[in-house]
């Protein structure tokens, strides 16, 4: 059975870490994280019909160039694909919103002594249960 994180995860480049990056990842990197779905329509007597997931990209690298074109990749990898899970029936992935790339003062570039650059992407979907037989 394959989950909607698996699903998602499917989706994304090669190299896409999960969670956090690690201490040794070099640049350019990309992180994911994937919210458990936050319930949205109940019926009267109380079950969940839909719930709402986001999907939430981080992208860094050594410039402002390569984080617009790993951000771009990572849009058309998400943007309008519908995960394939087995536990649950998925909309399509939206992407509903991206953080200006920006440099980050936290981290220095030993080659360059230079910041690097990153980006969040937001994606959202609908899940719904899916029926049973």
């Amino acid at each position: 059975m394959t989950s909607l994180r698996e699903a998602v995860l499917a989706l994304l480049p090669a190299g896409t870490f999960e969670g956090e990056a690690p201490a040794s990842a070099t640049l350019p990197w990309r992180v994911v994280t994937i919210d458990v779905p936050t319930p949205v329509r109940r019926a009267l007597a109380g079950p969940v019909h839909t719930r709402r997931a986001r999907v939430r990209v981080t992208v860094a690298a050594a410039n402002h160039q390569a984080c617009h074109i790993l951000a771009a990749q990572v849009v058309a990898a998400l943007e309008f694909v519908t995960p394939a899970a087995d536990e649950v029936t998925c909309g399509p992935l939206m992407h509903v919103s991206s953080r200006p790339i920006t440099r980050d003062p936290q981290v220095t570039l030993p080659a360059t002594n230079t910041s690097a650059f990153f980006t969040v992407l937001d994606f959202g979907l609908t899940v719904a249960a899916s029926p049973t037989p």
